[in-house]
């Protein structure tokens, strides 16, 4: 179901995801390819969990606040980022080892259920290097958080695998 600025449901018609998202309007189970992308969807099989890497302050601070904003290490959405990065379980490692190796805090694993997302899920390769990641176009709600989970490096100071049997 789409739903336009004012709340009421609204055929989007032949435009994707991203250009009614620039339009204003907010998306419930949109699933449908993005036409400006070409990425998926939504509700994709494969996708029925995601995971999202935090730092454990700040998903206290928007659990507080009433929805999650955070895009990427120092980035939001408040400070012009489009969209908050996410991961499939068999991506979260090189995610974090790659982008988190010199990180201190504690961080911790969003596992979310895409069916209950609000904002638009696209899983997509914007860097064109053959590995799509799921992006959410908006703010992350929080009941579409079904578990939070703490993060640490293994023995050898890596971040661990992540398994999709490990979520359920």
């Amino acid at each position: 179901m789409t739903w336009g600025r004012r709340g009421s449901p609204v055929d989007i018609g032949s435009f994707c995801a991203h250009a009614a998202l620039s339009r204003g309007y907010r998306f419930r189970n949109l699933s449908r390819r993005c036409r400006c992308c070409g990425g998926r969807t939504d509700n994709l099989g494969r996708m029925a969990l995601i995971l999202h890497l935090a730092f454990v302050a700040e998903w206290e601070a928007a659990r507080a606040a009433g929805s999650y904003r955070i895009s990427t290490r120092g980035k939001s959405l408040d400070d012009g980022a489009t969209f908050i990065h996410c991961s499939r379980p068999d991506q979260v490692a090189a995610v974090a080892n790659s982008f988190y190796a010199d990180v201190t805090e504690p961080l911790c694993l969003l596992v979310i259920d895409t069916s209950l997302l609000v904002s638009a899920l696209c899983d997509e390769d914007l860097d064109a290097i053959g590995i799509s990641f799921p992006h959410l176009y908006g703010p992350l709600n929080l009941d579409a958080v079904v578990d939070v989970r703490p993060y640490e490096r293994a023995a050898d100071g890596r971040y661990p695998e992540v398994s999709a049997q490990a979520l359920s």
